[in-house]
């Protein structure tokens, strides 16, 4: 269980602050798996041994069954209702993508959401909006195709029709990470400023690819475009595409 809400949670979780404290969120990461090898290590010691020897501290034992096996302070009850409160977070959540996926709706998509009866920490509701990918709405007078929760956190709706502006954004961010995608395939670094001339070789819809264009984060994407008219050749050239939208060859 640990190792899955490490991967599937934690740290996709932590992605958000990553840019701005990527030090501090590293060595956090690298401190709960040297917990994790030296708590686990009598039941799994082939395992916890490759751990230990990827995150081991420079002056470390060269063996995580050369450790002292770790102390902690007990949970405070605080802790624990933070934890428990958590829990139930990460319940909705899987709830929410549950239905998304029944309904076929992205994750990448927005929709909205009434929080207005959902009785939870901001801080918590905030990392509920980014995990689901929920943009706050009244709903109250919306009927139709709608999903409701009711539990120990309230009351939650949310409107699983997309309209056109959601549609935009929705393109908005599968158009971001066509292009990162793109990057990294092409051996490109995070961070790296690269030139890039790029040109139409489809596209499904004129009017929401000009919102797309107006909506999109450039600096994020540290492209520097130069948008052609012709002259790259469909079978010759590289490419990326956003499903649905465009089709884009590009030559570096």
């Amino acid at each position: 269980p640990y190792i899955r809400d490490f991967s599937t949670w934690y740290i996709r979780r932590s992605k958000d602050v990553l840019e701005s404290h990527g030090e501090e969120v590293t060595a956090c990461l690298v401190e709960t798996l040297r917990l994790f090898a030296t708590v686990t290590a009598p039941i799994q010691p082939f395992n916890t041994e490759k751990i230990w020897s990827l995150v081991k501290p420079d002056q470390g034992p060269e063996s995580v069954h050369l450790t002292d096996y770790p102390s902690t302070e007990p949970i405070t009850p605080k802790q624990q209702e933070l934890l428990d409160r958590m829990e139930l977070v990460r319940n909705l959540v899987s709830q929410i993508h549950s239905i998304r996926k029944e309904r076929q709706i992205r994750v990448r998509q927005p929709l909205y959401a009434d929080f207005a009866k959902f009785e939870i920490e901001s801080d918590l509701v905030e990392l509920l909006q980014k995990e689901c990918n929920l943009l706050s709405k009244d709903l109250s007078k919306t009927e139709g195709e709608c999903w409701e929760y009711s539990g120990e956190l309230g009351y939650l709706k949310i409107d699983l029709v997309v309209d056109k502006d959601l549609s935009v954004l929705g393109y908005v961010r599968d158009f971001e990470r066509a292009v990162q995608d793109f990057r990294k395939r092409q051996g490109f670094k995070p961070g790296q400023l690269v030139a890039m001339k790029w040109q139409i070789a489809h596209l499904e819809d004129e009017e929401i690819w000009q919102k797309v264009l107006q909506n999109i984060n450039w600096r994020k994407l540290n492209v520097e475009v130069k948008w052609e008219e012709q002259g790259l050749d469909e079978q010759l050239s590289k490419f990326f595409e956003v499903k649905s939208l465009v089709k884009i060859l590009v030559d570096i």
